[in-house]
């Protein structure tokens, strides 16, 4: 997307701007679903290991995973 971008002539700019914001838009969708793929691998590891664990347990140790591996990220 951001190569069509800098590849589309428009006299004002406007179809290259929104051409652009939609790269990166698209990049940060990208970004947020690998993050939830990671949450989501956290929650079948976790479960696969130890099924025994309750629920709240399972979250809290998810929560520690991702804080530890993923960061504590804000969702824009």
């Amino acid at each position: 997307m951001l190569v069509l971008a800098c590849d589309i002539q428009s006299e004002d700019g406007v179809a290259n701007a929104a051409i652009a914001e939609a790269a990166n838009r698209l990049d940060k969708l990208e970004k947020e679903n690998q993050r939830l793929r990671n949450i989501i691998s956290a929650i079948r590891y976790t479960t696969d290991v130890e099924p025994d664990l309750s629920q709240a347990a399972i979250i809290e140790k998810v929560g520690d995973y991702c804080d530890q591996v993923l960061g504590k990220q804000e969702i824009e």
